[in-house]
């Protein structure tokens, strides 16, 4: 009996010592400008337009019919949007399926599950991400010396998209500090890192 209740008292203050080692998600203020420098020499200056109310919609520099409305959450991730703007038309996507609230907090371990409704150029589908924290660590940045960053794993799946994304986000930054894609249909591979963040 003794031995029940000891594993029922570690349960509980394990379970405290998680929430308490929750790290809220947060984004940069309106205002902020932002440089990515990928794979291939590619860089790209982008801008938060707006934050508010749990969304942020961002354009790229000079360009704000190129842009994503995102929940902050999903913006963390760079990936999942409401509404991507390209000029040739829209991106949209609509939560099926998960927390309506999407992830408000990050917990080491914790998997959260979301299905989409995808509609873009090559036609619609039901898009299904397993999003899972994986870890918190400190890592060395090019541009910001060492982070304390979460990393964060998010794999889609529909009959358009077999993808993986590996994404670390600093809680002190408000950001993604980096992030890596691969489609693992057609093998296209691309890695990302923050260059530079300038607040308003």
């Amino acid at each position: 009996m003794r031995n029940a209740r000891t594993f029922v008292l570690f349960a509980v203050l394990a379970a405290l010592g998680g929430a308490a080692g929750a790290q809220e998600v947060l984004a940069p203020p309106a205002g902020t400008e932002f440089v990515m420098r990928c794979s291939g020499g590619q860089t790209s200056t982008w801008v938060f337009a707006e934050n508010a109310n749990g969304t942020v919609k961002v354009h790229q520099a000079g360009k704000p019919e190129l842009n994503k409305t995102a929940p902050v959450w999903a913006y963390m991730l760079a990936d999942i949007y409401d509404v991507f703007g390209t000029g040739r038309g829209n991106i949209r996507m609509k939560r099926l399926k998960g927390a309506e609230a999407g992830i408000t907090k990050l917990v080491v371990g914790e998997r959260h599950r979301f299905t989409y409704h995808w509609a873009g150029l090559r036609g619609e589908a039901q898009r299904n991400h397993t999003i899972h924290v994986r870890s918190v660590r400190r890592v060395p940045t090019g541009a910001f010396g060492e982070q304390e960053v979460y990393e964060v794993v998010d794999t889609s799946s529909s009959p358009f998209h077999d993808l993986r994304r590996e994404v670390l986000y600093s809680p002190a930054l408000k950001m993604f500090v980096s992030f890596k894609v691969r489609d693992n249909r057609s093998n296209f591979e691309q890695s990302c890192e923050l260059a530079s963040l300038k607040a308003p």
